[in-house]
């Protein structure tokens, strides 16, 4: 008996076995249609999505005739009342998705299917696709994880051993400025060489680890080819969206000039790269020092790590980390001055924290909330950046229940965002007030979500926090030490559109300074 027992349990056991192993490649099958089934649904689902809704455009120019050339800013957002916060555009060759609202804009820059770089020809044609900028894809995503660190480890994040350090730095470049403005007492100043030789220099010490006198040349043939290639990039503007015209007698020159001045450029850059020395403690002081210290860990597999994208990284941080500080703190300085009211209440705030035996510093910034709303209201009222950052789809997706194609550009409006009467009130007047909350004892500094001067998402600024501090270090110390106006005489023409370029630039101006008793 219990060796009939034993044997029908054995039989049984069997039998289990043998049915279990019969469902799990039924069952393994099934799970793999149904994620199939998903997969397709999804693919289907898209597909069948609309387009965004747009404008008509014209064959093979697409909407680029009809586009205010001197402000495309505006257009974009005459479109946007007409056809909503979210709509496509075709601008030559490159079909274009604007969307101004500021959470579809979140959502969409929070996915990786948006993380690519604009679709444009001059990322390709003189980038091709290097730098950090241009890059997209693995390149991209390696460079910016290893930036993110070198930026924090040089002391460009919330908090930090390095931290005070170029806190430090940037006070040297803020003091040298107000010595230069204080030998310029009772005169007619140009701001603009001053704070690009003063910003600049903090960008050069981040970067290459040098410092250049105000005179010296190659520093001064350095800003100038800056300039120079600007304005050619600007020119050039147009090849984005139709390459065809490369071969133009004028886009020829424009293309030939650009890529001279890269190839001067680098060649400059490698010289310092040249110049650079080790002491083989794995220590970093500036990008330079951190990007070929990487180099060498990665040994003979450099991966995305070459000499060719590290000129073109320097070559990014060098333009864009001048630009839109010194951009800012411009509108500032100009907005102070057309608002004297609040030049007085932002100076009387800090003559109560800091008095004047001491510089402001970056622990003065929460307690300073009068300072920090005039300048964020600076920010949102002159749109430093009118058309953010565009990015590109690297595959088919959705957003607000319209069907995004791979390789479509997608511009956040993000002027339109910081003009919307629905987010804020009265938004076309200059009132720093909308910034603060009085519910706060202290008052305190109020952020909404929807305002996003350095944009958002994957590819948001990597030196946000550098150039915030930047900007307040410098308005901060400037007003604590000087009264400012216009000279006598001198009219600024606020109906005057200012000038586009990457950024929205006030049109030259000159003040007066009267040191503060």
């Amino acid at each position: 008996m219990e060796a009939t027992a034993w044997l029908n349990q054995l039989i049984g056991r069997t039998h289990d076995h043998a049915l279990l192993f019969s469902i799990i490649p039924t069952t393994f099958l099934a799970i793999l249609l149904l994620l199939l089934a998903l997969w397709l649904f999804r693919v289907r689902s898209i597909d069948d999505l609309p387009l965004p809704p747009g404008p008509w455009s014209l064959p093979w120019l697409g909407y680029l005739p009809f586009i205010d050339t001197e402000a495309p800013y505006e257009t974009f957002q005459q479109l946007a009342r007409q056809y909503g916060p979210v709509y496509s555009v075709r601008l030559g060759d490159v079909f274009t998705v604007v969307v101004s609202d500021p959470k579809l804009i979140r959502q969409a820059f929070a996915q990786e299917a948006f993380a690519g770089r604009a679709p444009l020809y001059l990322t390709h044609g003189i980038m091709k696709g290097h730098g950090l900028i241009c890059a997209e894809g693995d390149m991209w995503r390696e460079h910016r994880k290893f930036m993110v660190g070198v930026m924090k480890e040089l002391g460009m994040g919330r908090s930090g051993d390095g931290r005070a350090l170029m806190e430090a730095r940037i006070m040297d470049r803020v003091m040298e400025l107000v010595q230069s403005l204080r030998a310029s007492e009772g005169e007619s100043v140009d701001m603009v060489p001053k704070l690009r030789h003063c910003i600049g220099n903090i960008t050069n010490g981040v970067v290459f680890g040098r410092h250049y006198a105000e005179d010296d040349p190659i520093w001064i043939w350095l800003q100038h080819l800056l300039d120079e290639g600007m304005k050619q990039v600007a020119v050039a503007g147009p090849l984005n969206f139709l390459p065809i015209l490369r071969f133009l007698p004028k886009f020829r020159q424009t293309m030939s000039f650009i890529l001279d001045g890269q190839r001067e450029t680098h060649r400059h850059y490698q010289e310092i790269i040249d110049a650079h020395q080790f002491d083989g403690d794995g220590v970093y002081s500036d990008v330079i020092e951190a990007y070929l210290l990487e180099m060498e860990r990665r040994g003979e597999d450099p991966g995305t790590f070459t000499m060719t994208q590290l000129h073109h990284v320097l070559a990014d941080l060098f333009g864009a980390g001048t630009d839109t500080a010194m951009t800012t703190i411009k509108w500032v300085l100009l907005y102070m001055i057309r608002h004297p009211d609040v030049q007085s209440q932002v100076q009387e705030e800090i003559d109560s924290v800091i008095g004047r035996q001491r510089l402001p510093s970056t622990s003065d910034m929460v307690r300073l909330p009068m300072t920090e709303a005039a300048i964020m209201e600076v920010q949102r009222i002159k749109n430093i950046l009118p058309l953010g950052v565009p990015h590109g789809t690297v595959q088919d997706c959705a957003l607000a229940g319209y069907r995004i194609p791979k390789k479509t550009m997608v511009v956040p409006l993000l002027c339109a965002i910081n003009t919307d009467p629905v987010l804020w009130e009265d938004p076309l007047t200059f009132r720093p007030e909308r910034f603060l909350d009085r519910s706060t004892d202290p008052v305190s500094v109020c952020k909404p979500d929807f305002f996003m001067p350095f944009q958002t998402g994957r590819r948001m600024c990597i030196g946000d926090e550098l150039g915030r501090t930047i900007v307040f270090l410098f308005a901060a110390t400037v007003l604590q030490q000087f009264r400012l106006s216009f000279p006598q005489g001198f009219h600024y023409d606020w109906d005057r559109k200012p000038e586009y370029g990457f950024t929205l630039v006030p049109r030259p101006y000159r003040i007066a300074v009267q040191t503060r008793r």
